[in-house]
């Protein structure tokens, strides 16, 4: 399930407050053309509806694709700066919780382990390089 709630936020430009949707996690499988509009760079951007400045809202967000499975966790840089980020995982650098269920069924245990990124690029490459395994991979009988 994508998970998308409205907010108010500040235009850092002219101060002008508007609400926008912000996006915490995507699914695209279910939503696919959420995977085309954060590759275009469109999944929480405010564009100021006074003076047209666009600007992203740098929040957390869950990236996931059943059909491929996977996830990756864009986690905003600011955050390795925050003491109680590091609660969130264990010495290992596993996550503890992400908004996940823990009750979850057995094929869907990816979920609980999200691969974490601190750049939005870096999602993106890493989004490319999971798909691009899924298609070099798939069907066959050597999934190594």
């Amino acid at each position: 399930m994508s998970i998308a709630n409205e907010i108010e936020v500040t235009c850092p430009s002219c101060g002008h407050e508007q609400e926008m949707t912000i996006w915490s996690s995507i699914n695209v499988t279910i939503n696919e053309e959420l995977r085309e509009r954060l590759f275009n760079a469109e999944i929480n951007l405010l564009t100021c509806v006074r003076c047209d400045h666009r600007a992203f809202v740098d929040t957390p967000l869950m990236y996931h694709d059943m059909d491929k499975r996977f996830c990756v966790q864009y986690v905003p840089e600011d955050h390795l700066q925050m003491e109680d980020f590091y609660d969130s995982f264990n010495i290992h650098g596993k996550g503890k919780e992400f908004g996940v269920r823990t009750d979850i069924m057995e094929e869907s245990q990816y979920l609980l382990e999200p691969h974490i990124v601190f750049e939005m690029k870096e999602m993106i490459n890493y989004i490319i390089f999971r798909e691009n395994l899924y298609e070099r991979w798939a069907g066959s009988s050597d999934e190594k």
